[in-house]
């Protein structure tokens, strides 16, 4: 039997084959580390035949799809060839591979041969495309003793592959660029550029993106290369008589060859790509940098535009461009936002880009919404860094008289327009302001509809732009002054055109005066655009009171210039009248300008409803004359008056006037009024309060209304009263009645008019039917069903002649006029109710100042019991929460050191007295009074039955009463008399189930005090 034979280990280096291992890996790092490790171990082996097996090898691994394999052996052979073909190599026994066996062994490692797959072709194309621009980088071929034939032999094989494999043009076209660049940086002769035109030319690849690429890198870092005529005009692909060709180039379509004798047009380059091709980048710089003939001594930004007109936005974005061509352009447009100089980007926003900008952007189903987007992003990236350039996008994207696109947002259901009026810096903001400035100047509509149309989106995007800097100014404290300034230059417009006609004289150089003129309703419509910025001002700011006043000195500043002509109707009466207050509030300025402390507060807050209130004349509201002398006389009686009476009395008659004002429809004097209300909170009396408090206790109904508002003003009915706007409830809470989660009594006459409705409405519509039916001559259907009547009853009919029909026209008329009475009223009743149930709202609003401003005040318990008499009886849902959240909120101020202290109930109007007995009487007086007032809070919530939310209320504000009697002196004492109290309700609790309606919370509120207020003794 034969003995097996052993088998020999092959003579592998375990090292070596590692190391190519490492150079396929996808890191990088790795990569370099395993290039440096080979060539080290190389160097250390000192072996021939190791070299010539591995220049073969690193040829092979560039033909490899695997991972990152012909990146690693790339710069593997580059530094190989570098360090042993180099000008600094020293011979090697058994390694004899010269450079032109290097080319013989490129093209036989990376030959296909044999029946291969597609795959594999494109791999070995790749690997010799790799394996030559290895080559070229090495540098090994421009050294002295080479021949430049090596260097027409390896051009060659690039434009081989570029001719044969039109799908890796792109890439041969990239490394011969590159090679240009590596010639540069060797100081070569000018010989091997010429040499990279010449095989270009040869190839018939000259009039393709890759040829311009090479074209223009050839010239910019070889000038001194005689390039062929015949090809460029000029020898520039950049001049402007050759643009058109080169638009065509740059897109991909097809350009008639230059050979005479080939009929080729080298246009196609295999499956398209969505990548952007190099040569963009190169075109680009060139046209950037003025390195063309054509630029001469004229403005880049000039050339830039005529470039980009031509070969962009009338290439790309043709119409008849294809999807693709027009997401290269996206994709261009990204690229340049994201790396080109800030001057010439405004210039890339052209016609025909916005026009497919727009396109695609209004619907997502549109092919190139998401790539639209996706500019918009990078547009918007790019301006917040830079954001000086806001002001230049804008105006680009809604483009310039005529053909403006204002509608920009509206169109592209996106919001880019108001976004870059909020990344606008100083600068942007003054040329944004400026622009529509202009558009309200010389809109370019045709004819007033239009420009009318044009002018109001313009005002829109104003005051947006308004409304982000009252923003900017509320977030950022520390430049508040400059954000100020450009507030008041948005006014300065809107004043301008608000309140004064057409200009003799020239603003800014250029045209003063609209054209065509405003129309009554814009102008009124810029009045009502102040009111709105006003409100907006009033609700950002914590501090807006100077910007009526400074509005009122432009105003007035205006006025005093010569040319000028004021737009404000009215008669001499009321022009002195609107003098004098102004003189008034002149006066009044200086003195807040001296006061300090809570006066100045109050002060602040008085010149700011006494300038809106004079605002509101040049508005030409018929009411704002009368509020003049009613705050005129609040003024001289709160702030001249020395007297405690006066001054109580003034300050009744400004409460009178805020209550007035917050049942107006105007949000503005709303808050005005509530802003006023806070500073003088600290001077109102119990007859002040008793003043809010019977508005709570109004009806809502029309009863309630009329009653109320006869009060407030005699001079308007409840008819005469205008709907309250911007309403904060829901319609449902017009119509919810108190459930289990507010009240479940309702009260017997604020009900009356739900209740007649509700019980009325099919009467009125048997009586209509009715009347109807007896002056048609018939009955109705439901006699007919209860008769059983089976006739027709046209038979009993008689024919009427023409004078009956004429009466029976005008007794149907009289019929259907009651009816529509009946609907009038009901309409009439609903907004009635409407109007206090909003009253109402507003009433609680100022409440919830005053107890957030004087929760200590001992005046302030006299709103518990109104409050919760309030929850039960109201029919409004949200009425009741907001009075529940008010105690609630009273009770929560109400601890520690700002738990009420009885001291004086009107301190200022009683005289000091030092003696010991009339201060304990005084005190006794008020500690019964509470005891009282706790009493009628738990009989309130014994004996009237209400939801838990109601109870609740009762409990807290049992309990605040009680934490105010607990910190008075004489604590234990005081605590006795609570328990007394609390005691009885909890007797009739247990005996008197039918008849008490306390809930079982109200005592486990009261023991969870008592266990707090044990441990803290």
């Amino acid at each position: 039997m034969s003995r097996k034979r052993r088998r020999e280990e092959p003579n592998v280096n375990t090292e070596v084959v590692g190391l190519y291992e490492d150079l396929a890996n996808e890191n990088e790092e790795v990569r370099l580390k395993a290039a440096k490790d080979l060539l080290f171990a190389l160097t250390r082996e000192r072996d021939g035949q190791l070299l010539s097996r591995t220049i073969r090898r690193l040829i092979r691994g560039l033909c490899s799809g695997r991972k990152a394999a012909r990146l690693g052996f790339s710069v593997a052979l580059t530094e190989f060839l570098v360090q042993w073909l180099g000008p600094k190599h020293s011979s090697l026994q058994g390694f004899n591979t010269a450079l032109p066996e290097l080319l013989d062994i490129l093209n036989e490692q990376t030959n296909i041969t044999g029946n291969v797959s597609g795959q594999e072709v494109r791999d070995h194309c790749f690997g010799r495309l790799f394996g030559a621009e290895a080559i070229i980088k090495s540098r090994v071929l421009f050294q002295p003793a080479v021949p430049i034939e090596l260097w027409y032999q390896i051009l060659n094989v690039i434009f081989d592959l570029a001719k044969s494999k039109p799908w890796l043009r792109e890439e041969c076209g990239y490394v011969i660029c590159g090679s240009l660049q590596t010639l540069k940086n060797t100081n070569v002769d000018s010989e091997y550029a010429e040499a990279c035109i010449q095989i270009l030319i040869a190839a018939n690849l000259v009039k393709t993106p890759e040829g311009v690429a090479v074209w223009i890198t050839c010239q910019r870092f070889f000038p001194e290369v005689a390039l062929p005529n015949g090809h460029w005009h000029k020898q520039d692909p950049l001049d402007r008589k050759t643009l058109a060709v080169l638009a065509k180039i740059m897109r991909e379509a097809p350009v008639a060859s230059d050979t005479k004798d080939s009929q080729a047009t080298n246009a196609d380059t295999g499956a398209w790509r969505t990548s952007l091709h190099f040569a963009w980048d190169v075109v680009l710089k060139a046209v950037i940098e003025d390195d063309h003939e054509w630029s001469g001594q004229e403005n880049t930004k000039q050339n830039f535009s005529i470039f980009w007109e031509s070969v962009v936005d009338d290439g790309l974005f043709a119409a008849s461009s294809s999807e693709e061509r027009k997401y290269w352009g996206f994709r261009l447009h990204q690229r340049f936002w994201q790396t080109m100089d800030a001057p010439l980007l405004p210039h890339i926003v052209m016609k025909n880009f916005k026009r497919c900008l727009v396109n695609q952007l209004v619907s997502r189903d549109r092919y190139l919404h998401r790539a639209a987007e996706q500019t918009l992003q990078v547009m918007h990236s790019r301006i917040a860094k830079e954001p000086e350039l806001a002001g230049y996008a804008l105006e680009r994207l809604i483009g310039m008289e005529p053909g403006r696109m204002l509608n920009f947002d509206t169109l592209t259901k996106t919001k880019t327009i108001e976004k870059l009026i909020s990344q606008a810096n100083a600068l942007a903001f003054k040329q944004i302001i400026d622009f529509f400035e202009g558009c309200l100047l010389r809109p370019g509509g045709q004819g007033e509809k239009s420009a009318s149309s044009e002018r109001q989106m313009a005002l829109d995007y104003m005051i947006s732009a308004l409304r982000s800097r009252v923003i900017s100014m509320e977030n950022d404290v520390g430049h508040a002054l400059k954000k100020k300034k450009e507030i008041l230059s948005v006014f300065d417009i809107l004043i301008r055109f608000a309140y004064f006609g057409p200009e003799s004289e020239h603003i800014r150089g250029g045209p003063s005066n609209p054209i065509p003129p405003l129309s009554r309703a814009t102008i009124e419509l810029f009045k009502a655009k102040i009111t709105t910025c006003l409100t907006l001002l009033l609700g950002k700011l914590p501090n807006p009171e100077n910007f009526p006043f400074e509005i009122l000195l432009m105003i007035r500043d205006r006025e005093n210039r010569e040319g000028v002509t004021s737009t404000l109707n009215a008669d001499e009466d009321i022009k002195k009248v609107l003098h004098r207050a102004c003189k008034n509030l002149d006066k009044l300025h200086a003195k807040n300008e001296a006061a300090k402390g809570d006066e100045k507060d109050f002060l602040k807050a008085f010149e700011m409803l006494y300038s809106l209130t004079i605002l509101q004349v040049y508005n030409e509201d018929a009411d704002a004359v009368d509020l003049l002398g009613e705050l005129k006389g609040c003024y001289e009686t709160m702030v001249k008056e020395t007297s405690i009476e006066g001054r109580n009395q003034g300050c009744e008659l400004l409460l009178e006037v805020l209550l007035s004002l917050v049942s107006k429809p105007s949000q503005l004097f709303r808050r005005v009024a509530k802003q006023v209300f806070g500073a003088c909170a600290s001077q109102i009396n119990s007859n002040g309060l008793g003043s809010l408090l019977q508005v709570l206790e109004s009806e809502e109904n029309s009863k309630g209304q009329e009653a109320m508002f006869d009060n407030i003003d005699d001079g308007i009915g409840a008819d005469e009263l205008p709907d309250i706007e911007e309403v904060d409830m829901d319609n449902e809470d017009l119509k919810q009645t108190n459930g289990d989660d507010t009240s479940s009594e309702a009260p017997d006459d604020s009900g009356s008019d739900v209740t007649e409705e509700s019980n009325g409405s099919d009467d009125e519509l048997a009586a209509f039917d009715a009347k109807l039916a007896q002056a048609l001559g018939t009955h109705t259907a439901t006699k007919d069903f209860e008769a059983g009547s089976s006739k027709d009853s046209s038979d009993d009919d008689e024919a009427m002649d023409d004078d009956q029909m004429e009466a029976l026209d005008g007794y149907l008329e009289s019929v259907f006029k009651e009816r529509a009475k009946v609907k009038s009223a009901k309409t009439t009743r609903k907004e009635a109710k409407e109007t206090m149930v909003n009253f109402k709202r507003q009433v609680l609003e100022l409440l919830e100042i005053y107890i957030a401003k004087q929760h200590s005040n001992p005046l302030a318990l006299d709103l518990l019991l109104p409050l919760l008499i309030l929850v039960r009886k109201t029919q409004t849902k949200s009425i009741a929460d907001r009075a529940c959240a008010l105690i609630r909120e009273y009770a929560k101020l109400c601890k520690g050191k700002n738990i009420t202290s009885l001291k004086e109930e009107e301190e200022e109007e009683e005289e000091e007295d030092d003696e010991e007995d009339e201060e304990d009487e005084r005190k006794e007086k008020h500690t019964q009074y509470l005891f009282k007032l706790l009493e009628a809070v738990h009989e309130e919530a014994a004996n009237k039955e209400g939801s838990n939310a109601y109870n609740s209320a009762c409990s807290q504000a049992s309990l605040l009463l009680v934490k105010v009697l607990a910190a008075q002196e004489g604590r234990k004492e005081h605590l006795r008399k609570v328990v007394g109290i609390y005691g009885a309700t909890q007797e009739r609790f247990l005996l008197e189930a039918k008849s008490c309606h306390v809930k079982t919370g109200f005592f486990t509120d009261w023991l969870n005090w008592c266990t707090s207020a044990r441990k803290s003794g």
